[in-house]
């Protein structure tokens, strides 16, 4: 069961509870709310597994997706140089670039680029260097990661 908050005539947050989207879809309608193209969604906002947003979205600072979402050419999510993904390997991955560093996050792992590159080996419990295919998909999530950041470099930033 999913829940949603929506003002009633008053300005008063209603809790509704649903199960599927055609569920709440006189609710939404009534009070006009649609998610399509050139959306704006706020800064923390979380969106439910599956969902579809619209070519030219712009969704806000630290937004959370869930999995199987897809969002339209164009998107931007927040003002961070960042991409976050959840499954590209076992655990979470991140890459982003903060005042000049490179970071990437694997699972609980988060080091500038440099220290990855130093020792990416670090987890030899659970990711051991052996050429198995748990490690490879780990090693294949971490060069993802360098190639979102190597393109960062590439692309003029606008404000």
């Amino acid at each position: 069961m999913e829940t949603i908050y929506l003002r009633n005539n008053n300005y008063q947050w209603e809790k509704h509870e649903y199960e599927y989207i055609s569920d709440i879809e006189s609710l939404l309608n009534a009070r006009n709310i649609k998610i399509g193209d050139r959306a704006k969604i706020g800064d923390r906002a979380k969106i439910g597994d599956g969902a579809k947003i619209g070519d030219g979205a712009e969704i806000g600072n630290w937004a959370e997706i869930g999995d199987e979402a897809k969002i339209g050419d164009r998107a931007k999510i927040g003002d961070y140089n960042a991409m976050f993904c959840i499954n590209l390997y076992k655990y979470s991955s991140g890459s982003w670039i903060d005042k000049g560093v490179e970071y990437i996050q694997l699972g609980c792992f988060t080091r500038t680029r440099t220290e990855w590159e130093n020792n990416f080996w670090n987890n030899p419990n659970e990711f051991p260097n052996n050429n198995s295919e748990k490690s490879n998909t780990r090693l294949r999530a971490y060069k993802v990661h360098c190639y979102f950041l190597d393109q960062l470099k590439l692309t003029p930033q606008t404000k």
